[in-house]
């Protein structure tokens, strides 16, 4: 019985201190695992939905991500991209030239960019999936800053409040810009006038960002010039 557990004892602490060599006996010393040969090593293939679904990842864990053919490593908090250097980014454009309208009826009404092709100049399909017109979807967890502009043709004479703002899951979350617009008088004049703004959040993989726009005047459509929406993943 004492040389079995004896026996059991050692190669228990083999076990624990044993190193891993494949096409090698002599792995350094440095290495718990250490492969030699001419093929490639090749981590676990998931795609995005695949990779944000595994359960409680350890730091350091490591995918090849294929809807973004790239290497992601989990830095603790997120899934981190490896091997591409320009920032994640969405923008959205769109120039009506006065040829479509906008609501002037004091209400939230979405940003009509995005819906057509067309209108997505560029977009990480890792990242972002545009859902329609000013909702935005993103596919992994991280901090996001959202810049929007908006202008019209004929904004009429007169106070004339204006809100463009961020709405997280269907609730309103934040404002990339609200005020009021003095416009000179007679409310029968008709001017040019645009606002832009910025707003940064964390968002979790899946959330839904809609933009959209509050305009009073007079219950009076407006004339579209250009509007924008752009998305950076920091």
């Amino acid at each position: 019985m004492k040389t079995f557990f004896t026996t059991l004892f050692f190669l228990f602490t083999t076990l624990i201190f044993a190193q891993v060599g494949i096409n090698t006996t002599t792995p350094d010393d440095g290495s718990l695992l250490q492969v030699n040969g001419k093929g490639a090593f090749v981590p676990p293939r998931v795609n995005t939905s695949e990779m944000n679904a595994i359960p409680t990842p350890l730091e350091g864990a490591t995918v090849f991500n294929t809807t973004a053919s790239a290497i992601f490593v989990f830095n603790g908090s997120i899934w981190q991209n490896q091997t591409k250097n320009e920032i994640s980014n969405l923008t959205l454009y769109r120039n009506f030239g006065g040829a479509e309208k906008l609501q002037g009826n004091s209400s939230f009404n979405n940003f009509p960019v995005g819906a057509a092709i067309a209108e997505i100049t560029s977009i990480d399909t890792s990242i972002f999936k545009v859902v329609s017109d000013g909702k935005i979807k993103v596919l992994i967890d991280g901090t996001y800053k959202f810049s929007a502009s908006l202008s019209v043709r004929d904004l009429k004479g007169g106070e004339r409040k204006y809100i463009l703002a961020i709405f997280k899951n269907n609730n309103r979350y934040g404002y990339l810009a609200r005020g009021f617009a003095s416009i000179p008088l007679p409310d029968t004049n008709n001017e040019y006038w645009g606002a832009s703004g910025v707003f940064q959040l964390n968002l979790k993989a899946d959330d839904v960002i809609d933009i959209q726009y509050y305009l009073s005047n007079g219950n009076n459509p407006l004339a579209a010039d250009i509007l924008n929406i752009g998305v950076i993943k920091m």
